[in-house]
């Protein structure tokens, strides 16, 4: 009987234990969540960018190659390169994107691949994955701290409304993302897409953001950031886009 009853009791413990902890993982993630929106100015700062305009420039291997970016919330990027003086541009929305390098001898801009948009597709919101991720039909998840560069950091698995999973590494010390590892499909093979960011600074306005990122196997360093400027209708259309780098 004796055993029986600390049978039981053993089994109790272990469900309330079980329990526990799951719920405790969630309300980390939430708390974790509450502290970075915290640290990128809070919620009403997040839920007034709408657009954001970088310029920079883009180190690959040994070139340093002037870049412009255009980030419009949701709907759209475009990013201006110029190789050798000739200058090119990618564009991605949510449903197509362009690719237009005239130095690799293009002359039309060419849609890029279902695989090449989903690489871009999870950072077309500008308030960033964990923001209301409820609300976007996400779910997150919290797996553990996990050192980036040598820095404790909270391990956060966000799996969108579209079934992409996006980790978010949040640093202990300041609660900013400091790295993301998206999961990606190309040539029907799985790869993850590893992204680096640094040097946090405010900008005029009061936005953070991060200057120096690396993207894949480039670094980009960031000199200027405007928020929420008037963009073109035509920004990211592929015609209108080769006009106005053509000028």
């Amino acid at each position: 009987m004796r055993n029986n009853k600390s049978t039981k009791f053993f089994l109790n413990s272990l469900i309330f234990v079980l329990l526990f902890s799951q719920n405790s993982n969630s309300q980390t993630a939430d708390e974790i969540i509450e502290k970075h929106i915290l640290a990128m100015g809070g919620k009403e700062k997040l839920e007034s960018l709408k657009t954001v305009t970088i310029e920079g420039t883009f180190r690959l291997e040994n070139f340093e190659l002037p870049l412009k970016a255009y980030l419009s919330n949701n709907t759209g990027q475009r990013y201006d390169v110029m190789v050798m003086k000739i200058p090119g541009f990618i564009i991605a929305t949510p449903a197509i994107g362009w690719q237009y390098f005239p130095f690799q001898g293009m002359t039309e801009p060419k849609a890029i691949t279902q695989e090449e948009l989903d690489a871009y597709l999870p950072y077309m919101d500008l308030q960033g994955a964990l923001y209301n991720y409820k609300q976007k039909g996400s779910i997150v998840e919290y797996q553990g701290l996990e050192a980036i560069d040598e820095v404790p950091c909270h391990k956060l698995l966000v799996t969108l409304k579209s079934g992409k999973k996006l980790f978010n590494y949040v640093n202990t010390e300041n609660y900013y993302i400091v790295k993301t590892d998206l999961l990606i499909s190309s040539n029907g093979k799985n790869s993850t897409l590893e992204n680096h960011y640094a040097n946090f600074q405010k900008n005029s306005d009061g936005y953070i953001f991060p200057f120096a990122l690396t993207l894949g196997p480039g670094q980009a360093f960031v000199s200027k950031i405007y928020v929420n400027n008037t963009f073109d209708p035509l920004l990211f259309n592929p015609a209108e886009s080769k006009k106005q780098i053509s000028k």
